[in-house]
C-alpha cells in the first residue's frame, strides 16, 4: 500500500480532459474577478477600523481645563470679576491667575482682578441727614442743558456722578464740598478749577449719565479744556480720579492738574513746572472688555460666573448691560495645540478640542452674540460636557472633551446685579474609539474560503454552462438526422 494510495488530491491526465471555449471565457473571467477580489481582501485586511463604545468613565484627572474667550462691549475690564465655585465646595472670588487675562477692546492690558475701591463710610439712616448732607455741598450742579459749557468754560472741572441713596456718595459729599474750598484757596485769585455734581437719580440727567456711561457710584470724572476722552473718538475711554477719596488727595489731584493743562499751553514758565513726581497717573475707564485664557478647575459639576463687582462703589444696575460674544469656550487641554495633528489622529481628535464654541479660528464675524436689550438681564449657559476617548493602535491614547449648550436670559431684581453664568456637568460616562486591525490569522482564513468559495461557484457553472451547451447541440444533431 503505497503512500500515492492517499493523494486527496489526484489529477486527471491532460488527454483525458477537453479544453472548450467557452471554458477558456469562463476561466479568464474568473482569474480577473479573483484577481480584483484579492487586492481587496488584502486592503480589508491591512484596513484600519475605528470602534465606538460607551463605558463608564474611569479616568483619574484631578482637574481639567477650560478655555475661552468672551468679549463683553459695554462694561469695563475694571468692574468685571472672574469667580469659580463647583459641587464639592471650592469657592475661587475674584480670581487673579497668570492664565486667564483681560484686555481692553483696544489691547490694553487691565488685571484680572478687580481693584479694591474701599472707602470708610460714616453710616446715616436718617433720610432727612441724608439730604441735608447733599443740600450742604456747594459744588455746581450740572444739568443737559449747561454740561458741556460749564466744562468747556474752566481749565479743569472734576464732576461727581453720584445718587443719593449710595452710602459711598453721601460719605464723599462733605470731602468733595471740603476740597473744592481748599482748592479754591490754593489757585486763587484764578477760578480755573471748578468741583461740579450730577445727581444721576434724577429723572433730567438719566440721559446724560447714559451718555457719559457711568456705571457705578460715585465717579469722578475729570475734564481738561472741557475733555474727558483725549483719543475721541477713536478710543471709548474716560479719565477717572481713582485715588483715595480724602480732602488732601482730591486737592492735590485737581491743583496738579491744572498744573499739567497750563503746562501743556505752555503757560508754566520753568521753575513752576511740574515734578515728575508731582504729575498725576492718568487713570480711564475703558469701555468694552475681552477676556481670554484658561482656568483649571476640578473634575465635578461647577461654574464660572462674570459678576460685576465694584468695591467701594455701589452699581447704578439699570446701566449694567452684560451682552457678550463668545468667540471660544472648550475643555481639556489639547495634546497637540498649536500644531498640526498627526495623520493617524485626523478624523478622530477634533483640531478644536470639539465644541459649537470651540473653533478658534472663529472670528467676531462668526462668533456668538448674546445681546440684553434691556437693564437687569443675566445671561445662563448651560453645559453638558461629554468625555471622548481616542485609543489609536499605536502611539498615546488622547482624552478630549466635547459638549452641548443650552443658553438661556432672564431678568433680576432691580437691586441685583446682572451676571454671565456658565454652568457645566459632566457626564459620567465616556465615548471611547479604538483603532482595530483584523487578525492576521483571521484575515488570511477569511479571504481564502472566501476565494475558494467564488472559484467553486465559477468552476461549478463552467460546468452547468457546458452541460447545457452539449445536451444543445445534440439536440441540434438530432434535428438534422
Amino acid at each position: 500500500m503505497g503512500l500515492s494510495n492517499f493523494d486527496f488530491f489526484r489529477r486527471v491526465p491532460r488527454d483525458l480532459t477537453e479544453a472548450t471555449k467557452l471554458g477558456g471565457c469562463i476561466s479568464i473571467t474568473t482569474v480577473v474577478i479573483l484577481g480584483v477580489l484579492t487586492v481587496l481582501e488584502l486592503q480589508s485586511l491591512l484596513r484600519v477600523t475605528v470602534d465606538t463604545k460607551i463605558e463608564i468613565s474611569h479616568q483619574e484627572d484631578e482637574e481639567f481645563q477650560v478655555n475661552l474667550k468672551f468679549i463683553f462691549p459695554s462694561i469695563s475690564c475694571d468692574w468685571i470679576s472672574i469667580n469659580h465655585m463647583d459641587i464639592v465646595g471650592r469657592r475661587e472670588a475674584n480670581l487673579s491667575s497668570d492664565t486667564i487675562h483681560k484686555h481692553t477692546l483696544h489691547g490694553e492690558y487691565v488685571a484680572s482682578r478687580v481693584m479694591s475701591y474701599e472707602q470708610p463710610i460714616d453710616p446715616i439712616e436718617n433720610p432727612a441727614a441724608v439730604a441735608e448732607v447733599f443740600e450742604n455741598t456747594r459744588a455746581v450742579e450740572l444739568s443737559p442743558e449747561n454740561f458741556e459749557t460749564v466744562t468747556k468754560a474752566h481749565r479743569v472741572v472734576i464732576v461727581n456722578f453720584f445718587a443719593p441713596w449710595c452710602p459711598y456718595c453721601v460719605a464723599l459729599a462733605p470731602i468733595y464740598q471740603e476740597a473744592s474750598q481748599e482748592v479754591g484757596r490754593r489757585i486763587a485769585p484764578t477760578h480755573d478749577v471748578l468741583f461740579a455734581t450730577v445727581n444721576c437719580v434724577s429723572p433730567q440727567n438719566y440721559e446724560l449719565c447714559q451718555r457719559e456711561h457711568i456705571q457705578v457710584f460715585p465717579t469722578l470724572r475729570v475734564y481738561r479744556d472741557g475733555s474727558n476722552n483725549p483719543q475721541a473718538p477713536h478710543v471709548h475711554m474716560h479719565e477717572e480720579f481713582r485715588g483715595p477719596r480724602t480732602v488732601a488727595s482730591l486737592s492735590d489731584f485737581a491743583v496738579n492738574v491744572l498744573k499739567e493743562v497750563r503746562e501743556a499751553r505752555g503757560e508754566l514758565p520753568a521753575h513752576e513746572q511740574v515734578r515728575a513726581e508731582e504729575r498725576t497717573t492718568r487713570e480711564y475707564a475703558h469701555f468694552g472688555c475681552v477676556i481670554s485664557g484658561h482656568i483649571k478647575v476640578s473634575r465635578v459639576p461647577g461654574s464660572l460666573v462674570f459678576l460685576p463687582i465694584a468695591e467701594g462703589h455701589n452699581f447704578h444696575t439699570e446701566a449694567i448691560n452684560m451682552s457678550h460674544v463668545v468667540t471660544h469656550l472648550s475643555f481639556g487641554n489639547h495634546p497637540f495645540a498649536g500644531r498640526n495633528i498627526p495623520r493617524k489622529y485626523r478624523g478622530n481628535v477634533p483640531q478644536d478640542l470639539g465644541g459649537v464654541y470651540a473653533d478658534k479660528k472663529q472670528d467676531s464675524q462668526h462668533a456668538t452674540l448674546f445681546i440684553s436689550r434691556s437693564g437687569h438681564i443675566t445671561h445662563e449657559h448651560y453645559i453638558k460636557v461629554v468625555p471622548s476617548v481616542f485609543i489609536p493602535l499605536r502611539g498615546k491614547s488622547v482624552q478630549t472633551y466635547e459638549y452641548t449648550v443650552n443658553s438661556n436670559l432672564y431678568k433680576m431684581s432691580e437691586e441685583e446685579v446682572p451676571s454671565v453664568k456658565l454652568v457645566w456637568d459632566i457626564w459620567p460616562m465616556e465615548v471611547v474609539n479604538v483603532e482595530t486591525r483584523k487578525p492576521l490569522v483571521e484575515g488570511v482564513c477569511q479571504m481564502l474560503g472566501f476565494l475558494g468559495g467564488v472559484f467553486a461557484f465559477f468552476m461549478s457553472l463552467a460546468w452547468a454552462l457546458q452541460g447545457f451547451w452539449r445536451k444543445l447541440i445534440k439536440a441540434q444533431e438530432a434535428k438534422l438526422t
